[in-house]
C-alpha cells in the first residue's frame, strides 16, 4: 500500500501481486492494482505546449500470465506471456494541436493486450548463443462519455500501435558479444478519427560490447551500428529519423568491499 504526497495527499495506492508455482519450472503470476498519477512537470508546464489544467490520471489495472523457465540438456529457455486490462479516467495524451503538441486528458481509456517473451541461451563448445524475441499487442480505446456520432469513441487512441515485436539473436565469446536486433512497429494512426496513419516499419541495428576486468573496476566498450539497411521511416509525423548511424561508448563500474556499485 503506497500513499504520497504531491502538494497534497494522493488517494491510497494499493496493489497486490501473486506468484504460484505449478511445478517447478511453470510458475503462474497475476496482479492487481490502483494507479493514480499526477502530471508530470513537462506535462504542466512545458514551453510551449504545457497544460496546468491538467487532472491526475487514475484506474485500475489487472494481469495474469504463465511463466516457464528449464534448464533442458544445458539449454536455458524461459518463455513467459502475460495478458492484462487497464481502465483509467483522465488519461494524459500529448496530441498536436497547430504544429504544437500539448497534453490533454481522455475521460476514460481502456486498455488491453498480450505480452510474450522469450529467451533461449544455448553453449556451444566455447561460445554461448543467444536468442531473445518479444511481442506486444495492445488495444488502447477512448471508451469516454461521447455522443454515438464522435468518431473517437472506441478507436485506438494516436501513436498507439497495436503490434509491436522485436527479436535479437547474438554469440558471446568469453568477453566479447555480437547482438543482430530486428523490431517491428505497426501502424499508428496520427488523427483521432483514423482518418491518417504512419505506415509499418522495421528496424535493424548490430551492437557489439567487450569487457575488460581490473581489480577495482569494470569497463564496458559498447559499439552500434543503427539502422543498418537505412530504413526511411517516421515515429511521428513529417519528421523523419535518421538513416544508418553509429553509436559508441564506455561504461564503467565500480566495484566496492561489497561487490559492484
Amino acid at each position: 500500500i503506497r500513499k504520497e504526497w504531491v502538494k497534497n495527499w494522493i488517494p491510497f495506492t494499493p496493489s497486490l501481486g501473486l506468484d504460484y508455482h505449478l511445478i517447478t519450472s511453470l510458475k503462474f503470476h497475476g496482479l492487481a492494482s490502483y494507479n493514480y498519477r499526477v502530471p508530470s512537470l513537462n506535462d504542466l508546464y512545458w514551453n510551449p505546449g504545457g497544460n496546468v489544467n491538467l487532472k491526475p490520471e487514475n484506474g485500475w489495472s489487472y494481469e495474469a500470465g504463465i511463466g516457464f523457465e528449464k534448464i533442458i540438456n544445458k539449454i536455458s529457455v524461459y518463455q513467459d506471456v502475460t495478458v492484462y486490462t487497464r481502465t483509467i479516467k483522465d488519461w494524459i495524451l500529448w496530441t498536436p494541436s497547430y504544429g504544437i503538441w500539448t497534453p490533454e486528458n481522455i475521460q476514460q481509456v481502456w486498455s488491453r493486450g498480450l505480452e510474450s517473451e522469450t529467451r533461449i541461451s544455448i553453449p556451444i563448445s566455447k561460445v554461448t548463443l543467444q536468442i531473445k524475441n518479444s511481442f506486444a499487442f495492445t488495444k488502447s480505446t477512448n471508451e469516454s462519455n461521447l455522443a454515438s456520432t464522435d468518431e473517437r469513441i472506441h478507436k485506438q487512441l494516436i501513436y498507439v500501435p497495436l503490434y509491436t515485436g522485436q527479436f535479437n539473436y547474438g554469440v558471446t565469446f568469453k568477453k566479447t558479444t555480437l547482438m543482430l536486433n530486428h523490431t517491428y512497429t505497426g501502424y499508428r494512426y496520427t488523427s483521432s478519427d483514423h482518418s491518417q496513419y504512419l505506415e509499418p516499419y522495421f528496424m535493424h541495428n548490430v551492437n557489439f560490447s567487450y569487457q575488460i576486468n581490473f581489480k577495482k573496476v569494470d569497463i564496458d566498450l559498447q559499439f552500434q551500428i543503427n539502422n543498418l539497411l537505412n530504413s526511411n521511416y517516421q515515429v511521428l509525423a513529417a519528421r523523419p529519423m535518421p538513416g544508418i548511424h553509429y553509436r559508441g561508448g564506455i561504461v564503467f563500474n565500480f566495484k566496492s568491499n561489497y561487490g559492484k556499485s
